[in-house]
């Protein structure tokens, strides 16, 4: 063994997956011999994942108010060659009343690529109802009567975040007998 290399197959870059790949070499004695390896595999492609929510089977709007569960499902998926290196994430599922955002999750393939992170979506659960103080003016005898026209002012107000809506909720009403 001391002859030294008179040849050898020289070094070989892969960009892309290949089953196998072969090479030989030849000392100065003549001597030769060839050697295999494979596979190689090679992934570049990250996995990709996105989020979409609904309210009972219905597409949810980031950022409106609902008074109902929000579920937020995660798709992913993975175009490379080597698969996902676990399963998708659980979906979020919102129900206490309040405002959230859904997680910008990610997600792995084999080869070690990972996704960018999943949209997020803007959750506002508001599971009060209004509440009505109504004032009456003039304010009643102490009978409890009025002998003139009265005007009912509503006074709504809402604690559970998304307010009232004007253009939907009767602020007063005038009574004339």
């Amino acid at each position: 063994g001391g002859s030294g290399l008179a040849s050898c197959t020289a070094d070989q870059t892969f960009s892309a997956t290949t089953a196998s790949t072969s090479g030989t070499a030849t000392d100065n004695a003549g001597n030769s011999a060839s050697a295999s390896f494979g596979p190689i595999n090679i992934d570049k492609t990250k996995p990709t994942i996105s989020a979409s929510a609904t309210v009972n089977g219905a597409p949810y709007t980031s950022g409106a108010w609902t008074n109902q569960v929000v579920t937020v499902k995660f798709t992913c998926n993975d175009t490379g060659d080597s698969g996902l290196s676990g399963s998708c994430p659980a979906d979020q599922v919102f129900s206490a009343e309040g405002v959230f955002t859904s997680n910008a999750a990610t997600v792995s393939d084999t080869a070690g690529n990972t996704s960018d992170p999943a949209n997020t979506f803007s959750v506002k659960i508001d599971k009060t109802q209004p509440k009505a103080a109504p004032t009456l003016s003039p304010a009643a005898n102490a009978a409890n009567w009025n002998n003139t026209d009265v005007t009912v002012t509503w006074n709504w107000s809402d604690t559970g975040g998304s307010g009232t809506d004007p253009a939907n909720c009767t602020t007063s009403a005038t009574s004339t007998g």
